[in-house]
C-alpha cells in the first residue's frame, strides 16, 4: 500500500509475497515431516504445494493421529487468522503513511 498506493492479489508484489510463503510452506513440511518419521507419498507433497488448505488438515491427522491433530490444525488456523490481521494492520498503516 505505501509502494503502489493500493493493494493488488496479482500484482508482483502480491506474487512474490505467494511464491515466498509457499517455498517457507513447504520447507517447513518437510522438516516436520522428518521430524514426526513420516512418509509422505506424492499426492501429499503436490496437494501441500497446490491445496494446502485441505492437504495440511489430511497431513496433521496422519502424521500425529486424532488428538494431535485436531491441536495442531486449530494452531494452524490461529497462525493464519493472525497472518490476515498482521496484513490488515500493515495495508491500514500503509494507508496511514501514504495519505
Amino acid at each position: 500500500m505505501a509502494i503502489t498506493g493500493r493493494v493488488e492479489m496479482f500484482s508482483a508484489y502480491g506474487l512474490a509475497e505467494t511464491a515466498v510463503s509457499l517455498v517457507v510452506l513447504f520447507w517447513w513440511y518437510h522438516l516436520d515431516k522428518a521430524e514426526h518419521n513420516y512418509q509422505a507419498g506424492r499426492l501429499m507433497n503436490a496437494g501441500v504445494l497446490l491445496l494446502a488448505v485441505a492437504a495440511l488438515p489430511i497431513y496433521f491427522i496422519r502424521s500425529r493421529g486424532w488428538r494431535r491433530g485436531a491441536r495442531a490444525i486449530v494452531l494452524a488456523a490461529l497462525f493464519l487468522g493472525a497472518t490476515f490481521v498482521l496484513g490488515e494492520l500493515g495495508e491500514r498503516l500503509g494507508t496511514l503513511l501514504t495519505s
